[in-house]
């Protein structure tokens, strides 16, 4: 029967650093959003749905709270994912497009005319809960598309900040994961576990690895036994994989970062591979290291419960 005290001798140097809110910065909530171009099936409405969606996506921008995805960035990563038009997009298409991007919300709709009025149409939709909200504006076909943009851009900004609750999932705190964990796992004889997951920063030099330290930090507080150095060999899992970030968006001082981190747990006695994983995170802070090392921080935190499910479940 394996002892449940904590044996490895990690570098707990970020263990102070709290899990939060991805994108939480010093006390400022900065919600990331991306705009997609508006669906229409006139060919002249097309056009003029890029420009409104390029529109509000630039009123956005200068909203306090919002942070909105590039669109070049936007339109390559739906290019290559092959989503589809933005019209067609529903709540569970909103989740895969907000790991991509890093965004929580989306602003998708349509524009039309009838009766020779104009009319555009937002679904203002979370990526995180499913919840969508709708806005719209009426407009000449003549009418220069900059009105109705910054029209439409308040709209959505008033439901960001007034629907805050229900577009954006509540947070976990490391307390309350720890704490389901061992309620999880009681009366479960723990597997000793050796975690090595090198990270780099595309950009400043990486100090020490968060990913790695936050996974073993948690399983650790579940009362699992982490090996460490030569007897890392000996451990039941052995927790491989790598982790990356890059800074995204900069907005006065604030700097966001996305990082993915990936995973591969193998059972020491004959390398039966128990689980691969990845997740994607998003964190926005003063500091680029530091916003990175949270985006990491937090990606780690999510794959560790991931981790205790796989590493003690009998196959």
């Amino acid at each position: 029967m394996k002892t449940s005290h904590l044996l490895l001798p990690l570098c707990f140097g970020l263990a102070a650093l709290q899990f939060s809110l991805p994108a939480r910065a010093t006390g400022v909530d900065i919600i990331p959003v991306a705009v997609l171009d508006l669906e229409a099936t006139d060919g002249k409405l097309k056009e003029r749905g890029t420009q409104l969606a390029m529109m509000i996506s630039t009123n956005l921008s200068t909203q306090d709270g919002v942070a909105t995805v590039e669109r070049q960035d936007l339109a390559k990563l739906l290019g290559e994912q092959e989503l589809g038009n933005s019209g067609m997009i529903e709540p569970a298409t909103a989740a895969r497009i907000g790991h991509l991007t890093g965004a929580r919300v989306l602003v998708t709709g349509r524009v039309f005319t009838v009766a020779g009025e104009t009319t555009a149409v937002l679904k203002i939709m979370s990526t995180e809960t499913g919840r969508v909200f709708g806005a719209a504006e009426d407009f000449s076909a003549e009418a220069s598309p900059a009105g109705p943009a910054a029209k439409l851009a308040a709209k959505v900004g008033e439901i960001l900040k007034t629907r805050t609750d229900a577009l954006i999932a509540q947070p976990v705190t490391a307390e309350d994961r720890i704490a389901r964990l061992k309620q999880k796992l009681a009366g479960i004889t723990l597997p000793t576990v050796a975690i090595s997951i090198p990270e780099q920063h595309i950009g400043p030099p990486v100090i020490d690895p968060a990913a790695e330290t936050e996974i073993g930090l948690i399983l650790s507080q579940a009362g699992f036994t982490l090996f460490a150095g030569e007897a890392a060999a000996k451990a039941d899992f052995q927790i491989r994989g790598e982790a990356f970030s890059e800074t995204g968006i900069r907005r006065g001082n604030l700097v966001s970062v996305r990082a993915r981190v990936e995973v591969k747990v193998v059972a020491g006695d004959g390398g039966k591979v128990a689980r691969i994983d990845r997740q994607v995170s998003w964190a926005v802070d003063t500091a680029e290291h530091i916003a990175a090392k949270m985006a990491l921080q937090h990606a780690g935190a999510e794959l560790a419960e991931r981790i205790a499910e796989a590493v003690t479940t009998k196959n």
